[in-house]
């Protein structure tokens, strides 16, 4: 895996770099790493980014912040495939940028732990889909300057930097307002959808402005349990529910929550209920002279 280092990209006078990537026939680009820091913005096209060993759809308009130590490539699905990079080290930001965002913010810890000279394994990293309206005219913006490279250009995309991390910022609490929690993120995206359909990772993720594996690294560590064993929870309580307060077949209600494999379906319900899905149904249902427990 290749590492691009900060001498190898850096003038003495830079810390902020633009360049475009074009991913046309016979391209190739080989799985690597950046000593910096980096905001890829996808122009035109679609592909995919394959980030720290997840291969992600991507098309115009998404952009990613990739945190230092985390290590991805790209894949072009058409031949327009093209992304402006935007380099930059800790010092090009203001630190009272992150007086606009909470604390939680993963890009806000993410930046402390650079500022801070502290090590991090892999310093995290967000995802923002369909935002070309937002980001477009400012990548192509910044890339012009740095082509150009004008008296003071580094300035100027400092500023322009501090205009693109606080659009970023300002588009989280926009996306879902009532998500304070990992498992709310859960939640909230199963509001208005059946158990019984394919739960999309990704689109959880998404709603987090994370990876799938970084959400679900992050869901856990906040948790105590893993995503798919919180999806299972939910699955298993909606199981309950419905032999409680209706009369469905438990066939039917098996599929309801999602499962198509009675077998499994019995052993799991028994495993976290201590009885079968029969069993339960006939504690939890009221008789003339047996009222509910």
């Amino acid at each position: 895996m290749y590492i691009y280092r900060i001498n190898d990209l850096f003038r003495d006078n830079e810390n902020v770099i633009v360049t475009p990537s074009q991913y046309g026939p016979g391209s190739s680009l080989s799985l690597h790493k950046h000593e910096c820091i980096e905001i890829a913005y996808i122009c035109s096209g679609s592909g995919y980014h394959i980030f720290n060993g997840e291969k992600l759809h991507v098309s115009e308009g998404d952009l990613f912040f990739i945190g230092r130590n985390s290590y991805h490539t790209y894949e072009n699905e058409t031949n327009n495939f093209s992304w402006i990079n935007v380099l930059f080290l800790p010092s090009a930001v203001e630190k009272s940028i992150f007086d606009r965002t909470n604390a939680d913010n993963v890009l806000q810890a993410s930046f402390t732990t650079l500022m801070n000279n502290k090590t991090s394994s892999e310093i995290g990293s967000i995802a923002l889909y369909n935002h070309k309206t937002e980001f477009d005219n400012i990548m192509t913006e910044m890339l012009a300057e740095y082509q150009a490279k004008h008296d003071d250009y580094q300035e100027i995309l400092r500023y322009y930097l501090q205009i693109l991390l606080i659009k970023i910022f300002r588009l989280q609490p926009k996306i879902n307002p009532a998500v304070s929690t990992y498992s709310n993120v859960v939640v909230e995206y199963l509001r208005n959808r059946s158990l019984n359909n394919k739960i999309d990772m990704n689109a959880i993720a998404r709603s987090a402005f994370l990876s799938p594996r970084a959400f679900r690294d992050m869901f856990k560590k906040a948790t105590g349990k893993t995503l798919s064993a919180y999806i299972t929870e939910l699955r298993i309580v909606r199981a309950k529910n419905l032999l409680e307060s209706t009369e469905l077949p438990i066939l039917t209600i098996m599929n309801e929550v999602g499962y198509n494999d009675s077998k499994f379906f019995y052993q799991l319900f028994e495993r976290h209920t201590g009885m079968t899905p029969g069993d339960y149904r006939k504690k939890h249902t009221p008789t003339p002279d047996k009222p509910l427990p």
